[in-house]
């Protein structure tokens, strides 16, 4: 498997993880006291949002040719990384 079939693949794997656990954060959230479900909704929205300018990378990286194929990697790879960060920060405030 190619490098680029390989990246796109597990990059794939991890925005549907992602869509998963934002699901489940819902079903949580929905449970949540009526003060803290606005504020807890408006962080949800803001990882449904960054999942899916994600998933439109996905998209042009899949398309891209190999001139923009490294800079659109390495700004996915960015971009993962800091959806990885805010899915940890908010359940992390979910528990408390």
């Amino acid at each position: 498997m190619s490098d680029r079939k390989e990246f796109t693949d597990r990059l794939e794997t991890r925005i549907k993880e992602w869509e998963a656990r934002i699901d489940k954060l819902k079903a949580q959230i929905d449970e949540a006291s009526a003060d803290l479900r606005a504020g807890y909704y408006e962080q949800l929205d803001e990882l449904k949002d960054r999942t899916a300018d994600l998933k439109d990378q996905l998209g042009e990286l899949a398309s891209s040719g190999d001139e923009k194929w490294n800079e659109l990697k390495h700004k996915a790879e960015e971009s993962s990384g800091k959806l990885k960060d805010s899915f940890n920060e908010f359940i992390g405030k979910l528990k408390k």
